[in-house]
């Protein structure tokens, strides 16, 4: 339902057709003819288009909310991203500088968990990767794991207390990148697929 406002009223009851550049109001407010601010409030509270961060990694390119990124660095083969999605208990981490390393016990080096030598780390065997857990660290992000999404390794870090549900918070990560990741067309005949 389209409004008129109260300007357009007074030039149409006096005869006069010039035109008026009147705020359009969203679809979802209907105007009560009163001038109040309630219109502008309404518009603020509008929900909008968040912004999105997109990077490649590992040749697959993603696409990110920007309140969902805390850290990001391009650099090639030595990127870093760090993501922390508001609705799950963990955090994804792309560190390109040490992806393909171990730590002193041969288990993958996962950031800000095994990434140097820390004292009182301890191991254990996941669903197909090691988790590795250290103490002294923030509640939310004792532990962590790595993953592969595609051509990319990621760590997934969660809390210590989330140690028993590790395979499912992976899951968790997996669907998580699934819906950053940007789909690429498939190639026509006249582009060679990569």
């Amino acid at each position: 339902m389209k409004s008129i406002g109260a300007v357009t009223l007074l030039l149409i009851a006096t005869g006069c057709d010039a035109p008026v550049n009147e705020p359009q109001l969203n679809e979802n407010v209907v105007s009560t003819g009163e001038n109040n601010g309630s219109e502008k409030a309404a518009l603020a509270k509008a929900p909008s288009v968040e912004e999105l961060e997109r990077f490649t990694l590992s040749k697959q390119e993603y696409a990110v909310p920007t309140s969902h990124i805390r850290s990001i660095r391009r650099g090639g083969a030595h990127s870093f991203v760090r993501i922390k999605h508001p609705d799950h208990p963990i955090e994804l981490v792309f560190d390109g500088k040490s992806n393909g390393l171990t730590d002193s016990s041969g288990a993958p080096r996962i950031f800000s968990v095994n990434d140097s030598d820390y004292p009182g780390l301890t191991y254990r065997s996941g669903t197909g990767e090691t988790i590795v857990c250290r103490g002294a660290v923030s509640a939310r992000a004792g532990c962590g794991t790595k993953l592969t999404h595609g051509s990319a390794r990621w760590s997934v870090l969660f809390p210590v207390s989330k140690v028993e549900e590790a395979a499912e918070l992976t899951e968790q990560a997996l669907a998580v990148l699934d819906r950053y990741l940007v789909e690429n067309e498939a190639p026509t005949q006249d582009e060679p697929a990569d």
